[in-house]
């Protein structure tokens, strides 16, 4: 797993405008793994990722909820 720069700046970032304290479970959302392409979440904290192998493709997503 890596961090990755973009997501823990949205979430920095985030948090901070709200005044919300950031919890270590928040940091963690940005650790993805290092074989996957990050898709943003522009609708929360968690990111997409993209994962590819030569016969099969998944893009796996956190999930949101309207109000």
């Amino acid at each position: 797993m890596v961090q990755d720069e973009g997501t823990y700046t949205r979430v920095m970032a985030m948090f901070e405008s709200r005044g919300l304290p950031v919890l270590e479970r928040n940091v963690a959302q940005a650790m993805v793994p290092d074989s996957c392409t990050v898709l943003p979440n522009l609708r929360g904290t968690a990111p997409g990722m993209w994962f590819e192998k030569t016969t099969a493709s998944s893009y796996p997503f956190p999930a949101y909820r309207t109000r």
